[in-house]
């Protein structure tokens, strides 16, 4: 992982001894200990996934999932919007331009899930972010365990109805993915997947 930030770093020729300082941040944030599935692992496979997309702005979707979900406390709405603050912070003291950083910050936003995505890249980030829900039952069984360990400070029957309307609400749309790519590879597995864990909630 060290390795593809490094590499990320030499193509936007950034001052070193900051962009090290930058690292070490996103590192140690992602892995913190509470954290069961917003961590590297989590960066790792958006970034597989992101090699095998079309991306029009690459590097700006590249940095955008490297931030985009540095700040994560469970016990609050704004995470990704405090990340895209952060991620801005940042882009600035590596001089990176303003409506470049305003891209980024953009693009980290649109992965809370609510914001309707307005490009392609928008929309396949978002499809990237989403796509563990399409993912093997074994995998996705998996994932549903993280993130009830995070959220352990919430007891049985309180977490199964916020997880229920979570769910619920990627199922009343149209479809969960927003591009052609990822509803032909992930859409059937995700419904199914969801579909699952409900009834499991719901037993």
């Amino acid at each position: 992982m060290r390795s593809c930030w490094k590499k990320l770093v030499a193509s936007r020729n950034w001052d070193p001894e900051i962009a090290g300082q930058c690292e070490e941040e996103l590192f140690s944030l992602y892995e913190s200990p509470t954290r069961h599935y917003h961590n590297l692992s989590h960066i790792e496979d958006c970034l597989r996934l992101f090699t095998e997309s079309k991306i029009d702005d690459p590097v700006a979707v590249e940095l955008a999932i490297w931030f985009h979900d540095l700040i994560y406390d469970p016990l609050k709405p704004d995470n990704e919007a405090a990340s895209g603050i952060f991620a801005k912070l940042w882009l600035n003291q590596l001089e990176e331009n303003t409506i470049f950083s305003n891209s980024v910050e953009r693009l980290i936003l649109v992965t809370d899930h609510n914001t309707e995505p307005e490009t392609d890249d928008e929309a396949t980030l978002v499809d990237i972010d989403l796509s563990i829900l399409g993912r093997t039952p074994e995998r996705y069984k998996l994932y549903s365990q993280q993130i009830r360990s995070e959220y352990s400070h919430v007891d049985d029957p309180q977490y199964k109805a916020g997880r229920i309307a979570v769910l619920k609400k990627f199922l009343d749309r149209s479809s969960i993915y927003k591009t052609e790519e990822y509803k032909n590879r992930f859409e059937a597995a995700a419904q199914n997947n969801l579909e699952q864990e409900i009834a499991e909630l719901a037993s």
